[in-house]
């Protein structure tokens, strides 16, 4: 059937606008209530995921901080930092900027290149870092975007204390109480 010169397509008696919309607000309530689950619209795996502040957050902080305050306020090219101790956590100091603790310079001269791997604290990170300020304990992440942060706050040293757990991690992340 045509309308208006585009194709209406008939999903289960239903137009694909309509179904669209049914499977978005369905998937979106189950995420909501910490489901783990595949997208019935393009199979991607979908999962609100709830991380904490941990101890590799942490030290890359303080040394993105420190380097940033040596360097007298330049941007900071993280991975030269060699602050891991694995491959897995290579990546850790970006989810940072969920706490709003480090910010990334934008990409305007390499047009071969997504990102320009440059970094620098926010004055939030520098206080953090330094103990002047507490911070959420976890963020609710999906698709690497932010949701909501917890009510519960951790300070610098507490979290130099806490270790990655994986298990925690895959765990249910329910973004509505019970």
């Amino acid at each position: 059937m045509m309308n208006g010169g585009q194709e209406q397509l008939d999903f289960f008696g239903k137009s694909y606008q309509s179904w669209l919309s049914e499977a978005r607000e369905d998937l979106h309530g189950r995420l909501r209530a910490g489901e783990a689950l595949t997208c019935p619209c393009c199979d991607q795996y979908c999962k609100v995921y709830r991380r904490k502040l941990n101890s590799s957050m942490a030290r890359y902080l303080i040394e993105i901080v420190k380097e940033f305050q040596m360097t007298a306020g330049a941007w900071v090219r993280v991975p030269e930092l060699h602050v891991y101790k694995s491959e897995s956590q290579r990546g850790d100091y970006a989810y940072l900027t969920h706490w709003g603790f480090i910010e990334q310079k934008r990409n305007e001269n390499d047009p071969t290149r997504k990102e320009s791997g440059l970094w620098r604290p926010t004055e939030s990170g520098i206080a953090f870092a330094f103990r002047r300020l507490s911070a959420p304990r976890h963020v609710y992440l999906y698709d690497n975007q932010l949701l909501k942060v917890s009510d519960e706050t951790i300070d610098i040293e507490e979290s130099l204390g806490v270790k990655f757990d994986y298990s925690e991690l895959m765990q249910p992340a329910p973004l509505v109480e019970k």
